[in-house]
């Protein structure tokens, strides 16, 4: 797996680290080089065709450079951003054709945001209406607070905690197993006494 691609598995989303993972990615394959100052890093393409056999990568790049052979960042550019809004989406997509992810629970955590929504309001108005029959002394008044407690608790899990149902295929469950291992490896290298070091090429891809 890419390290954009491991980061996502790990995160269960796309987040912006992981487009910044696979621009690195990008430059410890030699399609980018990075320079200039911390203030204001540039990316510099050192051949235009390269990544040229990729079409996700001969499109965002195409993006972000627009002809030009090196961008400069820390500043407002609109092409940057186009590509850098095409690679999310590209990075999306691969995460739900990625065969990773259970997709019936993936339909299953889409749908609970809605609901959790709907089901949070359905709670605070029933317990209004609930709290203002009780303090009548309706019999009724009680048991819809109640209902109506339980049901905007439940309501406010699914709006916020939807994403935990997301559930990950057996080789997902297994590829996510070695990209932990890998990240703990990166963290500690002396926790594995018998791995052979990594050289400045490795390093470069790890890192990313």
């Amino acid at each position: 797996m890419s390290p954009a691609q491991g980061g996502i598995l790990a995160a269960e989303q796309v987040d912006p680290v992981h487009q910044v993972a696979w621009l690195l990615g990008l430059a410890a394959d030699g399609h980018l080089t990075l320079g200039g100052a911390e203030h204001a890093p540039t990316l510099r393409r050192p051949h235009p065709g390269a990544g040229a056999d990729d079409p996700v990568t001969r499109e965002v790049l195409r993006y972000m450079f627009s002809g030009r052979a090196e961008i400069t960042l820390g500043q407002y550019d609109s092409s940057f951003e186009t590509g850098w809004h095409a690679l999310a989406r590209h990075l999306r997509q691969w995460q739900a054709d990625s065969g990773l992810w259970d997709p019936a629970a993936v339909r299953l955590a889409r749908r609970a945001r809605p609901v959790g929504i709907a089901a949070t309001v359905l709670g605070l108005l029933a317990g209004a209406v609930g709290a203002a029959l009780g303090a009548g002394r309706h019999a009724a008044g009680g048991p819809l607070l109640v209902a109506g407690v339980i049901i905007f608790g439940v309501g406010l899990a699914l709006w916020r905690r939807g994403w935990e149902l997301h559930r990950r295929t057996s080789e997902g469950s297994a590829q996510l197993l070695r990209v932990e291992a890998f990240r703990r490896c990166l963290a500690d290298p002396s926790a594995i006494p018998d791995t052979e070091p990594l050289d400045d090429d490795q390093v470069r891809l790890c890192t990313a």
